[in-house]
């Protein structure tokens, strides 16, 4: 939202701020930049893509050059960044610096380290089958209980004695506003 207006969805290719894109690794993967200020993240990318000669490349010479001539920006970071493997970028990111993050797949996420660190994925014992298996898990967390591991799920009817119990001992006593 700029200036109280839901800004419109840009083809990658027009994006204004090609810090802010995402582009395609040489093995298809893709990845963000997410560098929100040119000026201040244009220089290590730059370095990272071992190309320290486009900071003396007008079109790459501070925020407006590089918004103003975008779409040759995007195309110069495309055809540079196509020449090597997602793998090869995040540790040339890395070492520089620069704000990126990978664009991942469902089988991507639910093995991502930060996921896991921070009890995104629940495991749940197996209803008498003894194999558990992961879930994601809920958003709501608390920082002094740990839950790890859940209880199976139960199977169809497993509680009906014990819930018809409790309803009849309700319906047996009267409220408590009436005693």
């Amino acid at each position: 939202m700029t200036l109280g207006k839901v800004a419109r969805a840009e083809a990658r290719d027009k994006n204004q701020a090609p810090l802010m894109n995402p582009y395609r690794a040489g093995d298809g993967r893709w990845f963000f930049f997410t560098g929100l200020e040119a000026a201040r993240h244009i220089p290590g990318v730059c370095r990272a893509l071992g190309c320290p000669e486009l900071l003396d490349d007008p079109r790459f010479a501070d925020a407006t050059a590089i918004r103003r001539n975008r779409r040759e920006v995007i195309a110069v970071l495309d055809g540079i960044i196509a020449e090597h493997p997602l793998d090869h970028w995040a540790e040339q990111f890395d070492r520089e610096g620069v704000w990126w993050a990978p664009a991942q797949t469902p089988a991507d996420v639910v093995v991502d380290h930060q996921l896991l660190v921070n009890d995104g994925i629940a495991e749940i014992d197996g209803s008498g089958e003894g194999a558990s298996q992961r879930s994601v898990n809920g958003p709501v967390s608390f920082s002094d209980v740990a839950v790890h591991r859940y209880a199976p799920v139960p199977s169809l009817g497993q509680h009906t004695n014990e819930v018809l119990g409790e309803l009849a001992a309700r319906a047996a006593s009267p409220p408590p506003d009436q005693v």
